[in-house]
């Protein structure tokens, strides 16, 4: 029989307060209960016992009621019947509950179970949409363990040819839907990248990787990473190692615990700009051995322009020169025409460290394209190879470079060089365009920009088009120099250049 809670509004607070106590300890005992009454004794606190008769009408509400105590007004004993009779029905709807908790679960768990032994995409978007449903009808406990069943049954289904695709968006969707805060989505991934049978090293590795592409979730995942590695490095490093990860956006946010494991780890298949992230957020916290051995790695198998400047910097300020050393004449070393490497190596050691290794980096440049960059800007210092030094074998990229450097009467040369060289306009593919572009920035430099080059700004903006920063700069230039009206360009990007 169904009890309605606004009985209770006939007692007084501390005679509710007195009754609620008296059904805790267990003084009520239903004699009989019917659709419109009940009739219960109640133990009194001197041991004596009341019966209470109370009646109901057909909306359930209370219209009569009798206690055999000698309180006139509605008493403990009546209130300790009502929350008797409340409690059975509330216990009957929570069996109720159980019950059909129970067979949902059930049959989601069996949906998972049968999407795994299938292989079928469809039925884990079927599993996936029941536990959304179920969201608010199961208890929280219950919903987490589907979620991670489901997601080991995900990627488990991946790892024997499901789409890679459809899983991510399966993923996202269970995701979004179930709304977790940051907290529950870090117990949730703690537990996903536990070891586990069923959801090997490789199926974690893939679901690692899809989280760290996924903005809501890269930081917690990161984090919970960090502590299942802290529980089993062995198998956290399996699950490393089975991650290839993609370069990342611009934004992404490397978790610095996460970082250091990257770079002791190292598994290599990371894409250079993931490490390079990795370690510009490590440098404060991994130890040296860690830098060198990713700094090493990237300047063998990758461009260097991957490593932070960040990095020079941390081991220069911290005293690290021999290792600093050591990483710059590798990069001399591997690059037969990236000139940064040299320019780099000069910014970081010391005038008189510099002289003692000039025999040594002499050999180092022997062969390499970038030669003549380095004697027009330290010619005395290399001598011996004077004799093969030309200007016109220079890029306007190696000259700009150089532009703090050069003596006056070189300066006047690589002036006529390179205004000669925009005048012929003879760009061929980005890699020509963009050495031209070095040349205007540095006559720009020099105070000497050339008038003619206004000439020139057609093709450069059809050439530089996609980059909206060179464009930026050409802009600022024609503009500082008046040169606007005579290259044509409308005032709205003059505009955009100021802005």
């Amino acid at each position: 029989m169904k009890k309605y809670p606004n009985n209770f509004a006939i007692f007084t607070p501390d005679i509710l307060s007195r009754g609620r106590d008296y059904f805790k300890r267990g003084f009520v005992s239903i004699i009989s209960e019917s659709e419109n009454e009940v009739v219960a004794e109640v133990k009194g606190s001197q041991n004596n016992v009341y019966k209470v008769v109370l009646k109901f009408d057909e909306n359930h509400n209370l219209i009569d009621s009798d206690c055999s105590c000698p309180y006139l007004r509605p008493c403990k004993h009546k209130a300790a019947v009502l929350f008797a009779i409340n409690s059975k029905e509330i216990e009957a709807i929570r069996s109720d509950v159980v019950k059909i908790e129970s067979d949902k679960s059930a049959y989601t768990t069996s949906v998972i179970k049968a999407a795994y032994s299938r292989r079928s995409v469809d039925l884990l978007r079927k599993a996936k949409d029941l536990i959304i449903e179920s969201r608010y009808r199961l208890a929280p406990e219950k919903i987490f363990d589907l979620t991670v069943s489901l997601i080991r049954t995900m990627y488990g289904a991946y790892y024997y040819g499901a789409g890679q695709d459809v899983i991510k968006r399966c993923l996202v969707d269970l995701l979004d839907n179930l709304n977790y805060g940051y907290e529950d989505l870090l117990s949730l991934f703690e537990t996903c990248f536990e070891e586990n049978d069923a959801f090997n090293n490789y199926s974690q590795g893939q679901f690692l990787e899809t989280l760290l592409r996924l903005e809501k979730c890269s930081l917690a995942a990161q984090e919970a990473f960090v502590a299942s590695y802290f529980k089993n490095e062995k198998h956290a490093l399996g699950v490393l190692s089975s991650a290839s990860f993609e370069s990342p956006k611009n934004d992404f946010q490397v978790f610095p615990p996460f970082a250091v494991i990257l770079l002791e780890a190292a598994p290599f298949g990371t894409y250079p700009a993931f490490y390079s992230r990795a370690l510009q957020e490590a440098l404060n916290t991994a130890d040296i051995g860690s830098i060198k051995k990713l700094v090493k790695h990237l300047n063998k198998t990758h461009n260097q322009s991957y490593i932070p400047e960040s990095t020079y910097e941390y081991l220069a300020n911290r005293g690290y020169f021999e290792d600093l050393e050591t990483i710059l004449l590798d990069s001399l070393y591997e690059y037969d025409s990236d000139f940064e490497s040299y320019v780099r190596l000069r910014k970081y050691l010391s005038p008189e460290r510099f002289k003692e290794l000039a025999p040594r980096i002499s050999d180092l440049i022997t062969n390499k394209k970038f030669l003549n960059a380095v004697l027009l800007r330290d010619g005395a210092m290399f001598p011996m190879h004077l004799r093969s030094f030309s200007v016109k074998k220079l890029t306007s990229k190696e000259i700009f470079f150089c532009k703090e450097d050069l003596d006056e009467s070189v300066k006047a040369e690589v002036v006529l060089l390179l205004r000669k060289r925009l005048t012929d306009c003879k760009a061929k593919g980005k890699e020509s365009t963009m050495d031209l572009f070095y040349a205007l920035l540095f006559l720009d430099y020099v105070n000497d920009f050339y008038l003619s080059a206004a000439m020139f700004e057609p093709f450069i903006l059809n050439a530089i088009s996609s980059d909206t920063t060179l464009r930026a700069i050409w802009l600022g230039i024609v503009s500082r120099h008046d040169l606007w009206k005579k290259a044509g360009i409308i005032p709205y990007e003059v505009n955009y250049v100021s802005n």
